[in-house]
């Protein structure tokens, strides 16, 4: 049996968002898995060396120590606090005993960084069609009973599982959308943050020669 739906079912949906309506035939166990995503750890770590080389590259092309020394520092500042805001969401016995000074500019960058866990609920929806199709859901959601019919809402990842984002059962017409415990936001926000704040100091630091000398 088809554990997918064909490419272009979703695309004529005429409900926006809407990927696959159907009736719940089977529900997995719940699981846990990391709440900060693996790709978010290897980004900081692109991100940290880019602005790592970035920083030389300004230095060695003459940029005022002044600007340099703001962007830098004000970048680990915040990474400081990013940092110590993604500690404090980590369960006991997370980090090594006796961590080294750089933790909270390191703790981005490593998997330890992702302890944190959320419930993963999966289940089988299938359509009129006969297709199944394997939904996962991150986050607090009551599982649906077997046998409802529900609406799915959400996208389709390459590997042909559907990433839910809301159920809509017909019998409620409310939609059910998953929620993390407040210490798995702010461990995303925080991981998610550092990421953006080593690309953004690497593109300011890339451009600070350039400013510099065309001002």
């Amino acid at each position: 049996m088809s554990l997918s739906k064909p490419a272009d079912a979703a695309a004529h949906d005429p409900v926006p968002g809407r990927v696959v309506t159907g009736t719940v035939v089977r529900i997995d166990p719940l699981c846990r898995e990391a709440a900060v995503a693996w790709r978010t750890v290897v980004l900081n770590r692109i991100g940290a060396a880019l602005a790592g080389v970035a920083l030389v590259i300004a230095a060695l092309a003459g940029a005022p120590p002044g600007p340099l020394a703001l962007v830098a520092g004000g970048a680990l500042l915040v990474l400081l606090l990013l940092g110590a805001l993604l500690r404090s969401t980590l369960p006991p016995g997370a980090l090594p005993v006796g961590p080294t000074p750089l933790w909270p500019w390191a703790l981005p960058l490593r998997e330890a960084g992702r302890a944190r866990e959320v419930d993963v609920l999966a289940f089988r929806v299938k359509d009129i069609a006969g297709a199944e199709h394997l939904c996962r859901v991150r986050g607090g959601l009551a599982a649906p009973a077997r046998g409802a019919n529900v609406e799915v809402y959400g996208r389709r990842d390459a590997s042909g599982q559907l990433r839910v984002r809301q159920l809509v059962t017909p019998d409620s017409g409310h939609p059910v959308r998953p929620r993390f415990s407040l210490p798995s936001t702010i461990a995303r926000t925080a991981a998610n943050g550092a990421t953006l704040v080593w690309f953004v100091t690497a593109v300011i630091l890339f451009s600070l020669p350039v400013v510099t000398h065309w001002s």
